[in-house]
This record gives C-alpha cells, structure tokens and sequence, in this order.
C-alpha cells in the first residue's frame, strides 16, 4: 500500500508585533571533564538570533561545575564574532553580546522571576514563551508552582527528563540524569494541561559516528 502522506508541521506561535519565536533557556552546561553538548548547543543557539528571540538562560549548575565559566566561555566567542570585520553580525541586527550577558541569570531565585516575568510579558503581547530545557526542568517546576497561571502561556520543550534507554544502559524505568528532584514528574502530574514535548532518547543520534 503506498505511504501515509506525511504530517502537516506545527506551526510556531508568534505575535504579529514579534515574528521571532520567544526562547527561554535552561541548561546543565558545565566546564568539567564530561559531555560538552550543552556549550555547543548555548553556541550553536546565538547564531540563530536572527530568528529567535532568546529571552533567557538559565545555567542550572550556576556556582558549581564551572558553569559560569561555560556560559562566559560561549559568550566570549560570540563577542569575538560579533565585533569581528570579517562577519555582518553587527550589520544585520544581532543583539549585542553585552545583551545577550544580561540574559543569564546568577541564581534559582533570579532564573524563576526571570521565567515568570517573560511568560507574562509573552502573555501581554498575545504571544507564547518557548522554554528549552536542555538539562533538569527544576527551574520551570518551581516557576509553575509559584505561579501556576504562566502554565498556559509557555511551550515546554525537554530531552532526557524521564526514563532511561536500553542503550545507556538503563532498563526503560529508570529516570534518566536529567530528572532531578522528581522535577519532571511534579510538572507532569500537576500540570495536566500544559503544552510539554518532551524527547528522552532520540537525541542519541548526535553521538552516532
């Protein structure tokens, strides 16, 4: 029999005053010695702010792990892009690195009001916040439960936030690494309603040869 005819794409809300998608990060990006996919991604995520409206980042090790040392290392490469002569990043309209720096937020108290402060301003604007979790999803927990109403206004997007796969070694009821506290499931069994996507296993074809 032939092919189903593939799904139509979900389309991006945006506002008519803002094309740009709102994104809102949080990351367990570090300095050690283990997994630099988190650093590639915050990099790989400031060239495309041509057409994302970053609004946050969240390093969720924040004085631990040489996470402050991650971010500004991505950070420094961005200012040496974006000031160099041989790129237009200043031309086309990139946000500076010095806004880009003011983005980070330096403790779980600062990066919860940050959430919730973008969620409702995304709400004032007719608009949705995209929050990226590419670590825990702590910060977003305890957004959502102090102020539970900014559940409608934020598309939660997760990897690695509930059970562990055959092929890292778990037996697919385990929790995976980035469900810490029981985050995930807090959000998941109080927060019924909530756009969530979330994705535990196929990001592993980034470590494919």
């Amino acid at each position: 029999p032939p092919s189903p005819p593939p799904s139509p794409p979900v389309p991006v809300v945006t506002s008519q005053e803002n094309p740009k998608p709102r994104a809102f990060v949080t990351t367990d990006i570090h300095s050690m010695n283990w997994d630099p996919d988190d650093i590639q991604s915050l990099g790989h995520i400031l060239y495309f702010l041509d057409r994302i409206d970053l609004r946050g980042i969240v390093p969720e090790h924040f004085n631990s792990n040489g996470a402050f040392q991650a971010v500004d290392k991505v950070l420094n490469a961005y200012n040496e892009d974006f000031y160099s002569t041989s790129t237009k990043y200043q031309e086309l309209g990139w946000p500076t690195p010095n806004h880009v720096k003011s983005l980070v937020a330096y403790s779980n108290t600062e990066a919860v009001q940050d959430l919730i402060d973008q969620a409702y301003d995304a709400a004032s604007n007719n608009d949705v916040l995209y929050v990226l979790a590419w670590g825990s999803v702590c910060t977003v927990k305890d957004a959502l439960q102090q102020q539970p109403d900014i559940a409608e206004h934020i598309r939660l997007l997760s990897i690695a936030t509930f059970k562990k796969s055959k092929q890292v070694g778990g037996n697919c009821w385990e929790a995976i690494w980035n469900e810490w506290n029981n985050c995930r499931q807090t959000i998941y069994n109080q927060f019924p309603n909530l756009w969530f996507l979330e994705s535990d296993w196929s990001y592993q074809g980034i470590y494919l040869p």
